[in-house]
C-alpha cells in the first residue's frame, strides 16, 4: 500500500509538473500558423528588415542551410549578402506542420517548391525546399532561434550562391 501511494504520489507531481497554466494547444497553433505565415509573407516579399528581425540576437542561434552549419554572426553576414539581390520569393505546393513543445516554443516544418527571382533577372528554383523553423517566444515576440533549410534539386544559375 505504502508503494502504491508513493507511486501515485510521483504521478500527480509528475502531472502536475508538465501542465501549464492557460496553455491551450488549439490556440497557440492558431498563434504559431500565424506567426509563422507571416515569417513566410516577409519572405515571399522579401521585406529585409521583417526578415531580419525575425531572427533571434541569442547567442545560442544556430542555421543548417545549403549543408553548412553557422551561428548567428556567420549567418547574418550571408544572409546581408543574399536578401539584398533577391525580389521576391514563391512558395508553391506548400505542405507545412506545427510542433507545439511549449507555450514558449513551436517548431515549423514545411516543404515546398521555392522559387527566387533576383533583381538581376536569374530566377533559382528549389523543388523541393524542405525546412524546419524553431520559435522561440522572447521578450520582444516570437523569434527563430534554429531553422534548417534543405535544397534538393536545385537549378543554381544564381549570383547568390557562392560556387
Amino acid at each position: 500500500m505504502k508503494n502504491l501511494s508513493y507511486a501515485l504520489l510521483c504521478t500527480a507531481i509528475l502531472i502536475s509538473c508538465g501542465q501549464k497554466k492557460n496553455f491551450d494547444p488549439q490556440t497557440l497553433e492558431k498563434e504559431a500558423q500565424t506567426v509563422a505565415h507571416n515569417f513566410i509573407d516577409n519572405l515571399s516579399k522579401n521585406d529585409t528588415s521583417a526578415i531580419m528581425a525575425t531572427f533571434s540576437k541569442r547567442n545560442d542561434f544556430t542555421v543548417i542551410m545549403n549543408n553548412t552549419m553557422s551561428g548567428r554572426e556567420e549567418f547574418h553576414a550571408t544572409a546581408s549578402q543574399m536578401i539584398p539581390s533577391i525580389e521576391k520569393q514563391t512558395f508553391e505546393n506548400m505542405k507545412e506542420k506545427f510542433v507545439i513543445l511549449s507555450p514558449e516554443t513551436f517548431v515549423y516544418c514545411y516543404t515546398s517548391l521555392n522559387k527566387m527571382f533576383e533583381k538581376n533577372g536569374v530566377v533559382t528554383t528549389i523543388n523541393p525546399i524542405l525546412s524546419t523553423y524553431t520559435f522561440h517566444k522572447e521578450a520582444d515576440g516570437w523569434k527563430i532561434l534554429h531553422m534548417h533549410e534543405t535544397w534538393l534539386n536545385m537549378a543554381v544559375d544564381s549570383s547568390m550562391v557562392k560556387k
